[in-house]
């Protein structure tokens, strides 16, 4: 049980420590601190959609170049290395506490192509959904 609730956790304390570190740790001014509250929310909210970086651009008022680096320096990570953990997340969620199709699971965690999901999720979770599924399931 203890692993399940890690396996779920995981992204989502990811999430958490990240934007955590992000706001408290580095010197940044307040307006730095509301920029990068805008793009963790319109993230957060729109992961199941495709997310541009010329549409959070736009949002934060930034080139795009410039957004990437504000991002990547308050972040530790790229805007689309950081969807991609959010999406992973919820993919992760979604396979232990369902049963969904993984081709599903894969569209509702904002991943509009199977291969490229499960090329990604093999490279950040060491194993394919369908084996993450059953460690993860057979466990509980």
């Amino acid at each position: 049980m203890l692993q399940i609730l890690d396996a779920i956790s995981s992204s989502a304390e990811y999430d958490f420590i990240s934007v955590e570190q992000a706001l408290g740790s580095h010197d940044s001014d307040k307006r730095e601190q509301r920029l990068l509250g805008v793009l963790l929310e319109a993230i957060h909210d729109n992961y199941t959609q495709a997310i541009s970086l010329n549409e959070l651009s736009q949002k934060v008022g930034m080139s795009e170049s410039t957004l990437g680096r504000f991002f990547k320096k308050m972040m530790g990570q790229s805007v689309n290395a950081y969807i991609n953990q959010v999406r992973l997340g919820k993919a992760c969620s979604l396979l232990i506490q369902t049963d969904k199709p993984i081709s599903l699971v894969a569209e509702l965690s904002g991943f509009n192509n199977l291969s490229n999901f499960n090329r990604l999720f093999l490279k950040y979770k060491q194993m394919t959904p369908k084996e993450f599924r059953a460690r993860f399931v057979d466990a509980n």
